[in-house]
């Protein structure tokens, strides 16, 4: 495989691990500030967490501009969404067989920066069932970065 290919999932890996590093920071400031945990401090992560992923998009993004041509981060987003899908494949295998673990956790690393499309989406569409629906724009989402790219 072409190491240029694998620019942007690394970007992301390093994006997603960032993103998690700086959740749980928030998350003790917050909790601390208000000595114990309130049903808005789960508000109040969820919008850092969708304001820290949309920072680390524009900014992979931006980098993304200087090192790839369209048809090269079209190919690294379609590796980026099939990791995506399979990683999503795995979870409902594993939640299935009741198997859930931390493999999970350290999986979604990579595409942590999107998860907040499906939690944005639930928040919104929720209808009492969780669907796997709602992880279809997710699964799309790395080619968003085609934005950022020339001709």
């Amino acid at each position: 495989m072409n190491r240029q290919l694998l620019k942007l999932p690394l970007y992301t890996l390093a994006a997603g691990v960032l993103t998690r590093l700086l959740i749980k920071v928030i998350s003790s400031l917050a909790l601390h500030s208000a000595g114990a945990w309130a049903v808005y401090l789960g508000d109040v992560i969820f919008y850092a967490q969708c304001v820290i992923s949309a920072m680390f998009f524009i900014i992979i993004g931006l980098r993304l501009r200087k090192i790839y041509t369209r048809s090269v981060c079209f190919r690294a987003a379609s590796v980026l969404a099939l990791y995506s899908l399979l990683s999503l494949v795995l979870e409902q295998a594993m939640q299935y067989s009741g198997h859930y673990g931390l493999l999970n956790y350290y999986m979604y690393l990579p595409i942590e920066i999107f998860t907040p499309i499906t939690a944005l989406l639930m928040r919104f569409f929720y209808e009492g069932a969780v669907s796997v629906v709602y992880a279809v724009p997710s699964l799309l989402a790395p080619y968003l970065f085609l934005l950022f790219t020339d001709k």
